[in-house]
């Protein structure tokens, strides 16, 4: 299942897990029991206890389970875009051009 959102609250045991694909951006914060999280690619795990978090600074994957049972509250904040650049017309339609007038 693939799910978008901007924040969620995820109930969690030791048979339930939550992975973050793309998770750069996301906080992960336990609110309620002990949380695992692990970090694609980083040697050690993090455990959160109510009140902590752990911060993505990268894009690598990341699985957030419970020791027991537990509440997680993922924050993903929304994507920034860049702002268009401003472009003459011509720039798009190339073919485009002011016919002569008549004489």
């Amino acid at each position: 299942m693939t799910a978008n959102f901007d924040q969620a609250y995820v109930e969690l045991d030791s048979a339930v897990f939550l992975r973050i694909v793309d998770a750069a951006g996301a906080t992960v914060t336990c609110v309620r029991g002990c949380l695992w999280v692990t970090v694609d690619g980083c040697p050690k795990d993090i455990q959160l206890s109510p009140g902590q978090s752990h911060l993505a600074e990268d894009a690598r994957q990341v699985v957030v389970t419970g020791f027991e049972p537990s509440l997680a509250r993922v924050f993903q904040p929304a994507m920034q875009t860049r702002p268009a650049q401003s472009r003459p017309l011509g720039k798009f339609l190339p073919s485009w051009r002011r016919r002569p007038a008549a004489a």
